[in-house]
């Protein structure tokens, strides 16, 4: 074997131990955190474009406290029963402070995860509703956000600090 081809086996054995040491050491709610994190900085981002320059300072992801639910919230609840098996619902979310060319402001953006037990991956992860500032985005283009999955490799990139923003994990 060519000197290439034994870097390219080392760097693949490099990556699949990190990534299964990741899965051993890093919670899924962490790596949960992180993508969601990502993913409500992209979307806010890509709503403000027509601002100007966006600073991200700050992303914190929360986990509201389950027994404070509205009582308005009857549907997740039915669903958190119908769920209770195989998968646990949770209803995390994230808050952005950010700095644009008009001054500071605050971004919120409110998830609904799907933990499967068997597995400790989130199958589907939905974006619920999405506030920048005091204008909340209209249904439509929160459906049209789509969803997405947060598995094994999701594990190691949350090891990845968010270049340029403090980040806090609060979902416990």
């Amino acid at each position: 074997m060519g000197k290439l081809a034994k870097s390219l086996l080392v760097c693949i054995a490099v990556v699949v131990i990190a990534i299964a040491v990741s899965v051993a050491l890093v919670p899924p709610k962490k790596a949960l955190s992180a993508a969601i994190m990502r993913n409500c900085i992209s979307v806010v981002k890509d709503k403000l474009r027509g601002v100007g320059p966006v600073e991200f300072v700050s992303v914190v992801a929360i986990q509201p406290d389950p027994n404070k639910r509205k009582i308005e919230d009857f549907g997740t609840a039915t669903q958190a029963l119908i769920r209770r098996g195989e998968l646990e619902p949770s209803e995390p979310q994230v808050l952005v402070e950010l700095e644009t060319s008009r001054g500071a402001g605050n971004a919120l953006c409110t998830y609904q995860a799907d933990l499967s037990k068997g597995t400790g991956t989130y199958s589907m992860v939905t974006m619920r509703d999405v506030q920048i500032g005091n204008q909340a985005l209209p249904n439509v283009e929160v459906l049209l956000i789509g969803s997405f999955g947060v598995g094994y490799l999701d594990r190691a990139l949350s090891l990845i600090p968010i270049i340029g923003t403090k980040q806090k994990f609060f979902l416990d």
